[in-house]
């Protein structure tokens, strides 16, 4: 194979690569490889096809190859950061990759672009934040780079800047259309400065991508509700919601039966059987829930407490339960139920020690940390019995405004569930009563929050919360909304505001609308006020 050859070969493998064709990309990346295994070119070709295929030992022995190859080549520290920083437990080394890129060019937007993005996925937003603004000075009218910023500028608390970032972004590119949502949620629209008219005019020209159209209907149903409009937001949110739903083979009686096999399987004398073999290790708080229901506000609120860390949405927890239950079982080609009745019989000691090795750097030398991804309520009977000095609060709030803020949220991968009544309806049905299980079987374990009683009396609850996780008061738990960490979550615009009540009993808006979920949740027993 000719020089020249090698060339035209591996510009088809990048078209494969951006039309989608991997299997067709992966074929030249093997082709190339086998031809001359130490071109810096074709081995970062060869590595994102390997990661594209999910093969990440391969591609980042193929980074760190042109690495070797060009030491110099800052791109190349860029990729293999980027891979690298998708493992938690990595996200040091990730940090410092991208610090060598900058070192050897600071210059490149494209570079700089990618750096912000590593920075982003470590959970240091400072200083994505700082590299994306570097690489707008250098490339002002690229359109991702403004929403990137708009993001990092959001989850800063920065709002002002993040409305004005998204906007431009959108005006670079009329297509950005996730910015149409972060642009909107950073503030409450009013009837005098909203952007109802253009999202009207975007929907009657007519939208033609699946996940733009239902962004537009989510959008626009909460600028609606946001100006008092409520019986456009609900039909405009329907109309979202049912568009989200299309093509998904979501069944809630899959999650429903989940719920009840975990019931099942944790049952009382289970539990009492193989209680006191757990890692005595203290430190993590699991704040967990429904969404929607204040467990940001919680989070922000107990982290304000100077021995107290904020680690986010942690999914290490799930991950280490199918990792040890798949590794005594000796496969991982289980079912999910195979999966729950299995994990009973792992060892609870090594999970939790594998949970505070795996989490505990996220303390960031704190005695504590947060871990708040709501769905671990589903692991409340696994935490007791593999983490008995942990602690575990419960967020709820009135069933119909939870059913209704989860129905009327715009989820990314999580939360499918929530794209129709029905289904959120009977989610939700199970979640309580699973949670009225682990407290008859783990008295005393989980703490109870209700969200209408924190709004209400905020410094009561939070000394209650406090004093539960064995920690001293701090008058500084109150000035929660002025607490400067990043928050990532749906509420991260929220919780930039001191405590306030307009969210409760909102539901009443749509009382005749959401009469079907009643309905549903009344049917389980559930008390609906």
């Amino acid at each position: 194979m000719t020089e020249i050859n090698a060339y035209d070969l591996l510009q088809r493998g990048k078209q494969c690569l951006e039309g989608r064709d991997i299997k067709g990309a992966e074929q030249i990346a093997m082709t190339l490889l086998r031809h001359d295994d130490k071109n810096a070119s074709i081995l970062n070709f060869a590595a994102t096809v390997f990661a594209a295929t999910h093969d990440f030992d391969k591609a980042e022995r193929c980074f760190r190859r042109s690495i070797e190859s060009k030491p110099d080549r800052a791109l190349s520290y860029v990729r293999l950061a980027d891979l690298v920083s998708k493992s938690p437990q990595r996200r040091e080394e990730a940090n410092q990759l991208a610090e060598r890129a900058l070192e050897l060019s600071d210059n490149d937007p494209e570079l700089l672009k990618g750096a912000g993005l590593v920075f982003s996925h470590t959970q240091n937003y400072e200083k994505a934040y700082e590299i994306f603004i570097r690489a707008l000075e250098i490339s002002p009218n690229d359109s991702k780079l403004n929403y990137f910023s708009a993001t990092a500028a959001r989850f800063l608390g920065d709002l002002e800047k993040a409305e004005s970032l998204a906007d431009k972004a959108l005006q670079l590119n009329p297509e950005e259309y996730e910015g149409l949502f972060l642009r909107s949620d950073v503030r409450k629209q009013t009837r005098d400065n909203n952007h109802i008219a253009e999202l009207e005019e975007r929907i009657a020209k007519g939208v033609d991508k699946h996940q733009a159209k239902y962004h537009h209907y989510y959008v626009l149903a909460k600028e609606y509700e946001d100006i008092g409009e409520y019986d456009k937001s609900f039909a405009t949110l329907s109309i979202g919601a049912s568009i989200r739903r299309e093509g998904m083979a979501y069944k809630v009686e899959n999650d429903t039966g989940t719920m009840s096999l975990i019931q099942e399987t944790y049952a009382a004398n289970t539990i009492a059987r193989l209680d006191g073999h757990g890692c005595d290790k203290s430190g993590p708080i699991f704040i967990l829930g429904m969404p929607r229901t204040g467990t940001t506000l919680l989070e922000r609120i107990v982290s304000s407490h100077d021995d107290v860390h904020a680690a986010g949405e942690l999914n290490e927890l799930s991950l280490i339960i199918a990792g040890i239950t798949h590794k005594h079982v000796g496969r991982t080609d289980i079912d999910k139920k195979t999966l729950v009745r299995e994990s009973v019989n792992v060892d609870f000691e090594k999970l939790g020690q594998a949970y505070v090795d795996a989490c505990k750097g996220y303390a960031e030398g704190r005695a504590m940390w947060i871990d708040k991804l709501p769905v671990n309520f589903l692991y409340c009977g696994i935490i007791k019995l593999a983490l008995p000095n942990a602690k575990i609060i419960n967020l709820q709030r009135n069933p119909m405004d939870t059913c209704y803020s989860n129905y009327k949220m715009l989820f990314n991968a999580a939360g499918p569930y929530s794209y129709s009544l029905q289904d959120v309806g009977e989610y939700y049905a199970a979640y309580h009563k699973l949670m009225v299980h682990w407290n008859e079987v783990l008295p005393g374990f989980i703490h109870t929050v209700s969200y209408e009683d924190l709004t209400d009396n905020t410094e009561r609850e939070a000394k209650r919360v406090l004093d539960f996780c064995g920690l001293e008061w701090d008058e500084r738990v109150l000035d929660f909304h002025k607490n400067k960490s990043a928050s990532t979550t749906a509420s991260a615009s929220q919780v930039r505001q001191p405590v306030y009540r307009s969210s409760v009993q909102k539901w009443k808006h749509f009382e005749k609308q959401l009469q079907p979920l009643r309905d549903i949740l009344e049917g389980h027993g559930i008390e609906v006020e």
